[in-house]
């Protein structure tokens, strides 16, 4: 029997409730192909036990899991309160401070003093995750004095937000760049950068990364209203985006969210990059073994919208439920997926219309090797069509064929053969892709044989199967992938 996978990639969320190694073990066989360790939780200890575990048991298994090091950026939260928690009555003022308390009167001081300095009269500031809202009303040295709008109870750490003001916090916070020299260091496949803001974040981050020699790649969140406008030079400059709808949510009108989601799934499918949609996916598996009919019906959705990858958070960080959170989300993605051509945005006409439009588009990273990985990628999809191919095999040593080549949504696997593992870790976020690690470079007087050999051995297809192979000329050269080539395996 000919393996099959399921093209759908799924984020799961190490946490509490996930982080001994068989919990780990039990994440990876229900499906999970990428784990997220998020640096708001936890201590530096712990990020480097759970990440050496995730290794130790990827490698007993045999499994190619990309790690996402997701920082926690410049999120600001209530810090000191006069009382904990602090009612808030609908009309009453409050004091946000930048030190310390009100001699009297209720207030709070914040993780941001800077936060007095960016806010201006009139704008509006929203405590834990939006429940709370205020707006506010004179501006002084050491404080905001605010008007309660929305009431309710504020406790301590809480999240702040502030959709109509301009943060001058940098893009990087210290304890980022603490997080982001371990990432490096451990060999983290993936770095989400929180609260994007403009193209210069990402790039700050990718001058670090350069610097360092570090292989990982940016996933660029997009939860800021400033991020949604310039969505399009961000997907320029970064490698991966996700829409992460819980901040989205907040600091903008929640009506808007499910469009927007739309709108960077396909614009991420035109420029070349991955997506993962983020946030509340099975948000009720946290507490009960089985989701809402709503919930089933975002998973599934979201995969008809196009989306490369869906992610767990809580679900699996802290929830009653991990394993089945994961395995639901296969079951769901696997059935979704069976009737994406009858349901989905993405069929081949579409596939085709994305095609032509990332075609007339400069390849600002990869110059005229991202052309020849277009041309081939398109190219091979036209030979799956007429030969009812079984597999397209990319011999890659970076991956990037493999990602043009998922971003024409095939209906057939894609399996990447590398002679570099962190390729293999990072195929593991694209639509569609299994990545095989070949520590030996497969020659091309010697190719036909050995993707037999590695397809045959893998259980990918049966004897008297047709297969389509892209390679190059000089196997290991990045962007050297030039050659296209039909073969029934014997």
């Amino acid at each position: 029997m000919a393996s099959t996978i399921r093209f759908t990639k799924i984020v799961a969320t190490l946490g509490p409730a996930t982080e001994e190694e068989p919990e780990i073990r039990a994440l990876l066989s229900a499906g999970c192909n990428v784990v997220r360790i998020n640096a708001s939780h936890g201590s530096a200890q712990w990020r480097e036990m759970v990440y050496n575990r995730v290794r130790k048991v990827a490698a007993d298994a045999g499994l190619h899991v990309g790690v996402l090091l997701d920082l926690a950026g410049p999120k600001i939260r209530a810090d000191q309160l006069c009382c904990n928690p602090i009612p808030l009555e609908p009309g009453e003022t409050v004091s946000v401070m930048r030190h310390g308390l009100p001699v009297c009167g209720k207030g709070f001081s914040t993780t941001f003093p800077d936060m007095i300095d960016d806010c201006h009269q009139g704008q509006q500031v929203l405590l834990d995750d939006g429940a709370l809202t205020l707006r506010v009303e004179d501006k002084l040295p050491d404080r905001l004095v605010c008007r309660v709008i929305v009431g309710g109870f504020l406790r301590q750490r809480k999240g702040i937000n502030l959709p109509q003001t301009e943060i001058s916090s940098p893009a990087l916070t210290e304890k980022d760049r603490e997080d982001l020299a371990w990432g490096m260091e451990a060999g983290v496949d993936y770095v989400g950068l929180s609260f994007v803001r403009r193209p210069e974040d990402i790039l700050q981050l990718r001058e670090i990364l350069d610097r360092a020699g570090s292989a990982a790649c940016i996933v660029a969140k997009i939860e800021k209203p400033q991020a949604v406008e310039q969505i399009e030079r961000i997907l320029c400059v970064t490698d991966a985006i996700m829409v992460a709808r819980g901040d989205l949510g907040v600091e903008m009108p929640v009506e808007e969210v499910p469009l927007l989601q739309k709108q960077m799934i396909r614009l991420a499918q035109q420029a070349g990059k991955p997506v993962i949609t983020a946030t509340q996916m099975l948000q009720s598996m946290i507490d009960a073994a089985s989701p809402t009919r709503a919930e089933v019906s975002d998973v599934a959705n979201s995969i008809l919208d196009g989306t490369d990858a869906i992610m767990l958070s809580g679900e699996t960080a802290v929830g009653a439920y991990p394993m089945q959170s994961v395995a639901m989300m296969d079951r769901v993605a696997n059935l979704t997926e069976d009737h994406e051509l009858e349901f989905g945005s993405h069929g081949s006409s579409y596939a085709r219309q994305i095609s032509e439009s990332a075609e007339e588009r400069p390849d600002e990273q990869c110059g005229g090797s991202g052309r020849m990985n277009l041309a081939l990628a398109r190219a091979s999809m036209a030979m799956v069509e007429e030969t009812r191919a079984a597999v397209v095999v990319v011999l890659t040593h970076s991956g990037a064929t493999a990602l043009a080549v998922s971003k024409q949504r095939p209906t057939v696997p894609i399996v990447a053969v590398s002679d570099c593992v962190e390729t293999c870790r990072r195929v593991s976020l694209y639509r569609g892709v299994a990545g095989i690690h070949h520590p030996e470079l497969i020659e091309t007087n010697d190719l036909r044989r050995r993707v037999e050999q590695v397809l045959l051995d893998g259980k990918w297809v049966e004897p008297g199967a047709t297969v389509v192979i892209i390679s190059g000329q000089f196997p290991g050269k990045p962007g050297s992938a030039d050659m296209l080539q039909v073969h029934r395996i014997r």
